[in-house]
């Protein structure tokens, strides 16, 4: 990422910071490692090949399951498999550093089980934990699929929102890697994988249990073009 780039996304995320108008929202601390590589908070971004990793936990595995991921200390934990090493804030931030624009997304969800079909920048998701002595990664919607086929479709990125009164709705609920098409997650999934279930989704038995260190890994593999026209006048 060019110099003039990078301190455009830093920008913009430091003003999301001060929009949120949260005391305790500290401005992400970001450290350039050379290469393109950067260290925001302990999530580790590679900006050269598009791709951040962050460490967690799992949290739980049975229904009802909303969210993927949070971040730590969410506040709706509760409804999520993992809890990520991360603010909202510099989830986001690595996301934008990897060339994720929330300026991109075409259809995003008006509220929560909104049935459309997500259109915005794409990512790939890794899920990886230390099992029986080796490391095993996998993509993490085929351990969220109780029993079935998994679901056709990407994830994709959204970017959360900010609410009336300036709060960035990721950071008041935690909410970062959705599965019911919230407004409130960071990255949703196009078709949302818990809808058709009515948020009763589970882990399958290949899901490493309760308490397990995890690493998630989010990868951008496709961008959409901005729809205003007005940017290139």
């Amino acid at each position: 990422m060019n110099p003039a780039l990078r301190g455009a996304v830093l920008l913009f995320a430091v003003g999301s910071v001060v929009a949120a108008g949260v005391q305790d929202a500290p401005e992400p601390q970001v450290v350039d490692l050379g290469d393109g590589r950067y260290r925001v908070g302990a999530v580790e971004v590679d900006g050269a090949l598009h791709r951040f990793s962050v460490r967690g936990r799992v949290l739980r595995a049975g229904p009802p399951l909303e969210f993927l991921a949070v971040a730590r200390g969410a506040r709706r934990s509760y409804e999520a498999m993992i809890e990520l090493d991360a603010t909202a804030f510099e989830f986001n931030l690595a996301c934008n550093l990897i060339g994720l624009d929330a300026e991109h997304a075409r259809v995003r969800p008006a509220s929560t089980y909104d049935p459309q079909v997500l259109d915005a920048d794409r990512v790939a998701l890794e899920l990886s934990w230390e099992e029986g002595g080796s490391t095993k990664s996998v993509p993490p919607e085929t351990l969220l699929t109780d029993g079935g086929p998994v679901p056709a479709g990407d994830w994709v990125y959204l970017g959360s929102e900010f609410t009336q009164d300036g709060s960035f709705l990721a950071h008041v609920d935690g909410t970062l890697i959705g599965l019911v098409h919230d407004p409130s997650s960071v990255v949703e999934h196009e078709r949302g994988l818990a809808m058709e279930n009515g948020a009763s989704i589970a882990t399958t038995s290949e899901a490493p249990p309760a308490d397990t260190p995890v690493v998630l890994t989010v990868e951008r593999i496709g961008t959409q073009q901005a729809v205003a026209a007005d940017d290139e006048e």
